[in-house]
């Protein structure tokens, strides 16, 4: 006959997940996806990040039309 596993472990112990390498890979793994997808989504917006105002260029060519004479 099978053991009983409710009288081998308590509920608290039974929820917990096991340690170990497969733990650790997955953990190191993920990580790293994580830091490549921060580094891609970086690199694909980083002029938009370096602009400090969204309307830079429109801004420049709108002030050219408002030379007036000096009084």
């Amino acid at each position: 006959m099978a053991p009983n596993l409710a009288t081998r472990f308590n509920a608290a112990r039974a929820r917990q997940g096991r340690l170990g390498r497969d733990v650790f890979w997955v953990l190191l793994i993920s990580t790293f996806l994580a830091f490549v997808a921060l580094l891609a989504s970086w690199g694909w917006n980083a002029g938009r990040l370096a602009a400090t105002e969204p309307d830079h260029d429109a801004k420049a060519a709108t002030a050219q039309t408002f030379d007036a004479a000096a009084p």
